[in-house]
């Protein structure tokens, strides 16, 4: 069951999953049509420059802190001993 709202008279009203089509409110009896939101699928092709971009991204920050990790550890050892 969805919960929607009728556009009419924001009464609460409720819908099989798979419902859609006109409808008449139970409340004050004003028609409305219904369809269930359609889901946003985004296709990014794996051989696309945008995942070998971010990839190439990831790869950088990753080395980039493991160095300055070093550089850290290797910095508080020589002031404290």
């Amino acid at each position: 069951m969805v919960v929607i709202s009728c556009p009419h008279c924001s009464g609460e009203l409720e819908l099989d999953d798979d419902a859609s089509g006109d409808f008449e409110c139970p409340h004050c009896a004003g028609e409305f049509s219904w369809e269930q939101p359609k889901e946003v699928v985004y296709n990014i092709p794996e051989d696309s420059r945008f995942v070998k971009n971010m990839l190439k991204l990831n790869a950088f920050l990753i080395g980039f802190t493991i160095f300055a990790i070093i550089l850290i550890v290797a910095a508080l050892s020589a002031y404290s001993g």
